[in-house]
């Protein structure tokens, strides 16, 4: 059986009560804040990065938005985001993948406060999951959590496949159509 789960209505209710909670929290003179960090040149992680700065607008969050050269020093990037750690205004901090190659990935997850770390990659985050415990949850498998309990799907003991549509074709004439045949397009994928 297919189930068609509307995600433009999940996500406006969604916004809605996240609208409210900003509210309240601007009543206790507190207006929270996202810095989304880009260091590529890559176009997708642009259009993502983009959309989160416009969703902070639309609900009452300081979108702090800080680009680094592509081909800056590591080093760089990293006085960034220990700048961003240090930042009051910043209350979470979300640092788009792919990085450079000459950037060492694993030490930017571990450089970003735990606390402030809205992707929960820091290793801190990820034991905090593993134990029950989570901080922050992954973005796409809690979204995919929220669609399926605002469909009142139980996903328990079922068998489940989990895509995106795109108009990008997955497929050649080398490699036809196959129910397995998927592949991540940019527009899926953080």
């Amino acid at each position: 059986m297919t189930h068609v789960i509307d995600g433009n209505a999940v996500a406006d209710g969604i916004r809605d009560d996240l609208s409210d909670a900003i509210d309240s929290l601007d009543d206790a003179g507190v207006t929270p804040g996202l810095a989304t960090v880009l260091m590529s040149d890559d176009g997708s992680s642009e259009t993502y990065v983009t959309m989160k700065q416009r969703a902070c607008e639309e609900v009452g969050i300081n979108g702090i938005h800080v680009e680094v050269d592509a081909d800056a020093p590591a080093e760089e990037l990293y006085e960034t985001i220990d700048d961003l750690n240090d930042d009051p205004e910043a209350h979470g901090i979300l640092v788009q993948m792919p990085l450079p190659d000459h950037v060492d990935e694993r030490e930017v997850l571990r450089r970003v406060d735990p606390t402030k770390d809205v992707d929960g990659f820091h290793p801190e985050n990820v034991g905090r999951l593993v134990a029950g415990d989570a901080r922050f949850k992954p973005c796409t498998p809690h979204g995919i959590q929220r669609l399926l309990a605002a469909a009142d799907v139980d996903p328990e003991g079922k068998d489940a496949v989990v895509g995106c549509v795109t108009r990008a074709p997955t497929t050649s004439p080398r490699r036809p159509a196959t129910p397995t045949s998927w592949s991540p397009r940019p527009a899926c994928r953080r």
